[in-house]
């Protein structure tokens, strides 16, 4: 396996969180950052979760 940089690993990961801050729905952001679909929806939904619980404090 090639040995990548942390930082190309965690590429997908901020496509997938900018494009969440500006009102993209999961699957065209999993579309733009080149993941699968479960994957954007199971990151939207931790991002949903650490919002709640930080607004409930």
């Amino acid at each position: 396996m090639k040995n990548q940089g942390l930082s190309s690993l965690f590429e997908p990961v901020a496509k997938v969180a900018s494009v969440f801050v500006a009102g993209v729905r999961a699957r065209t952001a999993a579309e733009l950052a080149g993941v699968h679909r479960n994957s954007a929806n199971r990151f939207y939904n931790k991002l949903r979760k650490i919002i709640v619980h930080f607004t409930e404090l």
